[in-house]
């Protein structure tokens, strides 16, 4: 089974679709990592109760029960306000968009959360990202691959003859489509007609010459010839830009349309 263009992009499609699917997943994963840690961290703090209102030793504390590093340095502690929870007045957060929260806790009948302020590059450090780098490097090791197949393969890389849009591969004993690099299926009697037509200078044969050369033994091969030149028109003009023009029965002429 030969490789298609089609295929190739698919493949490639697929790939980066999985790399992409799989760093936004550890991404999220990485995004509840923090916030459980958050929510243990705080929990912690409140069972602790020495204090009634947030303090720099509440905050203390609350950072000293981070598991992750980074948490402590961007994670803070602060009251909910009532406004803020009916979606209102959240000017009072800093890059709100950054803004990681755990759930509302209670300390002295007053609802506090905790905040970290962690860039989606602070996150995406924090994330298990091998998997996505891996289909990331295999989708670009395919693409190369599949371009470096795909050219190989197309005609005009090898010794060929070209008239319109079709080319004949010497290599491969082959007719194709110049412009998506298709090959062209001729009958064995098809595709040595097409061979004296690109032989000849100007693609023109006459009709003797093309019964010599194909039926060498057959006294009269007009209607063998007829049939042969019929049948082999509307491949060439499905596949090419090309058509055979006939000259007053003596003669036929590849001509581009």
């Amino acid at each position: 089974m030969k490789l298609k263009a089609y295929h190739s992009i698919l493949i490639f499609a697929i790939l980066v679709m999985s790399a992409a699917f799989s760093s936004v997943s550890n991404y999220r994963k990485a995004q509840y990592a923090i916030v459980q840690d958050m929510n243990k961290a705080l929990a912690l703090t409140l069972q602790e109760n020495k204090y009634q209102w947030i303090t720099p030793d509440t905050i203390q504390s609350y950072r000293s029960h981070l598991s992750i590093d980074l948490l402590k340095s961007t994670s803070n502690l602060c009251y909910v306000m009532e406004d803020r929870r009916r979606g209102k007045n959240k000017s009072q957060l800093v890059n709100s968009a950054n803004l990681l929260s755990s759930k509302e806790m209670l300390l002295n009948e007053h609802s506090i959360q905790s905040y970290a302020n962690c860039s989606m590059a602070d996150v995406l450090s924090m994330s298990n990202q091998r998997t996505s780098l891996t289909l990331t490097l295999m989708a670009m090791i395919w693409a190369i691959a599949s371009l470096y197949y795909h050219l190989r393969k197309q005609p005009w890389n090898h010794e060929a003859d070209m008239f319109g849009t079709m080319c004949y591969s010497q290599d491969e004993d082959s007719f194709y489509n110049q412009e998506n690099g298709q090959a062209i299926k001729f009958t064995p009697m098809q595709h040595q007609l097409m061979q004296l037509f690109f032989n000849n200078t100007h693609h023109q044969l006459s009709k003797q010459e093309i019964c010599d050369a194909l039926w060498p033994k057959k006294p009269d091969a007009s209607e063998t010839l007829y049939t042969l030149i019929r049948r082999i028109k509307p491949v060439i003009e499905q596949n090419s830009n090309l058509m055979i023009e006939s000259e007053r029965g003596k003669s036929y002429r590849l001509i581009i349309r």
